[in-house]
């Protein structure tokens, strides 16, 4: 576990549970839990370290928080091994989420994307919200209210610091064109540009910033309807692995 982002996140926990209870009274009593990410030990020595970002957890460890509010520890210890599983060759194919960062991380450090042993250790997964909203389907996110969103990254948001903790050499924001709102509000000097002549920024965008690794990208999110099922998926992928 790493000792850094433990002290963030338990520096930041109070403030951020007492904002989850008040966003589960705005977003009609829904359940709310937060996510804590952690970074494999085989992360430092890897080739090509690589930071995933999403946009927010999916239904997160629901389970267990309908039991008892998990510490922090025990948090970042059930993401540390929600990813080992979710980046294993078995599991990857049935999410198009994590068989998008299998295959990415394999290929930029050169191993075998029909193999899961090398994959998961090359990555940081993130999010720009690490409140999840359950069943989001049915409901309002967080990031759907303004001032939700506003007061969250204002006075909640940790990603500036885990990216600065964990240094990754890439960062792909697999958050689609959509929340780039929220990354301007994050890194406000931040512009997005077309990262080759095939796709615009739209699809594909190489993002600068002063505070963001010189091989940072935004692409849709894996499991945007319409957009990979249409044959964009291999074309990207191989747009992002020439340029990383």
């Amino acid at each position: 576990m790493n000792t850094d982002l433990l002290n963030l996140y338990q520096k930041k926990e109070p403030a951020l549970q007492d904002f989850r209870q008040y966003c589960t009274q705005i977003l009609d009593n829904q359940k709310i839990t937060i996510m804590h990410s952690d970074v494999l030990d085989a992360y430092w020595a890897t080739g090509k370290k690589i930071a995933i970002v999403g946009q927010e957890p999916g239904n997160w460890y629901l389970a267990e928080w309908e039991k008892q509010i998990p510490t922090v520890a025990d948090s970042m210890g059930y993401t540390e091994d929600f990813l080992v599983n979710a980046l294993h060759l078995e599991y990857a194919p049935k999410n198009k989420f994590f068989e998008f960062i299998h295959e990415y991380s394999s290929n930029v450090n050169g191993h075998n994307a029909n193999s899961s042993q090398y994959s998961i250790d090359s990555v940081y997964w993130t999010n720009i919200f690490r409140l999840c909203t359950q069943k989001r389907d049915k409901s309002r996110k967080i990031s759907d209210e303004n001032v939700l969103y506003t007061q969250y990254i204002d006075q909640h948001q940790t990603l500036t610091t885990e990216l600065a903790v964990v240094k990754p050499d890439i960062i792909l924001f697999l958050t689609g064109p959509n929340y780039d709102r929220f990354i301007k509000m994050i890194y406000p000097d931040v512009s997005f540009t077309e990262l080759s002549k095939t796709y615009d920024a739209r699809k594909l965008a190489r993002l600068y910033s002063k505070d963001l690794p010189q091989k940072t990208f935004r692409t849709y999110h894996p499991e945007y309807p319409g957009r990979y099922d249409t044959g964009l998926w291999e074309p990207i992928m191989q747009e992002l692995c020439a340029y990383s």
